[in-house]
């Protein structure tokens, strides 16, 4: 059994008698050791996922900078008429003075749209 070229483990066909196994157990056997591989690849993928979203958060809440990712909110002519506010850092809370909530508009933030938006 591997994955990415590199070894995991064996598997063993064991049988309760001597015998060797049919093209179908070793079919079966192979088809096994792929699903396994396939779970091993996405349990490592979800690891690093894992490890890399909490660098990404540590960087992200302790750099002094102001930083925030808004969504632009536009009406039925495609003009833009507020933001929401999808994430913003502690820098950014402490620098405007008011927490920016995830999927906040900026109206009901208090901040105002219409005049940032012109």
């Amino acid at each position: 059994m591997s994955t990415q070229n590199l070894p995991l483990g064996s598997l063993m066909l064991c049988f309760d008698e001597a015998r060797m196994p049919t093209d179908w157990e070793y079919q079966l056997a192979d088809f096994g050791t792929q699903i396994a591989s396939i779970a091993f690849d996405r349990d490592r993928a979800n690891l690093a996922l894992g490890e890399s979203e909490t660098k990404y958060r540590t960087l992200f809440e302790s750099i002094d900078e102001g930083f925030c990712i808004v969504e632009m909110i536009f009406d039925s002519e495609n003009r833009p008429i507020d933001y929401r506010f999808l994430i913003a850092n502690p820098a950014f809370d402490k620098q405007t003075g008011k927490k920016k909530r995830g999927g906040q508009n900026s109206t009901r933030n208090g901040t105002a749209a219409r005049r940032l938006l012109v």
